[in-house]
């Protein structure tokens, strides 16, 4: 559900201006995250540990009955943050617009399990990661076999950072997914870093819009929260 939903906001998003072109971007994106899943499926099965399935989680909370009232005023107030995106970054003409909707997104999901600490690894996560795409790309400039070197040993020590388990293991993620962000931006190896700083800075300006709109939709989430409970 979590991939469904931040789909459908690069979606949205990615085709808010030019709304004609929205089949073309979704079929594109459906083309790209499918490729992506063969290939980690792939690697998976060649490499993995061989280890068994792991037990079936206890359903989310979406699917629970009665309803629950918490959950579904989280969604209703995140829903209202991420629709309020649009309007703020062209009004104030703010920079990395592509990255903030999903970086809010994923922070309000987080709303009922330590939201506080996702942020702080995330945005740890992003600036680390940002930080050595944007260094690998000055020092590789345009050879492309340094280039993939650099790009296959950034997500390498993200990934022991994530497999660790620790608190730190969300930013360990967040680290590979800021170089990935920072150094592939087309076919080939380049040194424009321009389009990576704009990334970077759309996961900062996200953190920080929900970090400022959650105390004004607090009572809003607990008004739809208490009214649910006094209806069930």
């Amino acid at each position: 559900m979590l991939l469904a939903g931040i789909t459908a906001i690069l979606v949205l998003f990615g085709t808010l201006a030019s709304p004609g072109d929205g089949l073309h971007f979704a079929v594109y994106r459906f083309l790209e995250v499918l490729t992506g899943i063969v290939v980690g499926c792939g690697v998976e099965y060649a490499i993995g540990s061989g280890a068994g399935a792991a037990a079936d989680a206890e359903k989310p909370g979406m699917f629970a009955r009665p309803i629950d009232a918490d959950l579904l005023a989280v969604a209703v107030t995140g829903g209202i943050a991420v629709a309020l995106i649009p309007d703020v970054w062209e009004t104030f003409q703010l920079p990395g617009f592509a990255q903030t909707p999903i970086t809010a997104f994923v922070i309000v999901t987080a709303s009922r399990h330590e939201p506080d600490l996702k942020a702080i690894n995330r945005i740890l996560g992003g600036l680390l990661g940002g930080l050595y795409g944007l260094l690998a790309m000055a020092l590789v400039a345009d050879d492309l076999l340094a280039w993939v070197a650099a790009l296959a040993a950034g997500p390498l020590l993200a990934s022991i950072v994530l497999h660790g388990r620790g608190d730190a293991s969300y930013a360990g993620q967040q680290a590979a997914i800021a170089v990935l962000l920072a150094m592939v931006q087309g076919p080939a190896a380049t040194t424009d870093i321009l389009p990576a700083i704009d990334r970077l800075a759309g996961i900062l300006g996200g953190i920080a819009f929900v970090l400022a709109l959650d105390p004004l939709l607090a009572p809003l989430r607990v008004a739809i929260g208490s009214r649910l409970r006094g209806a069930g």
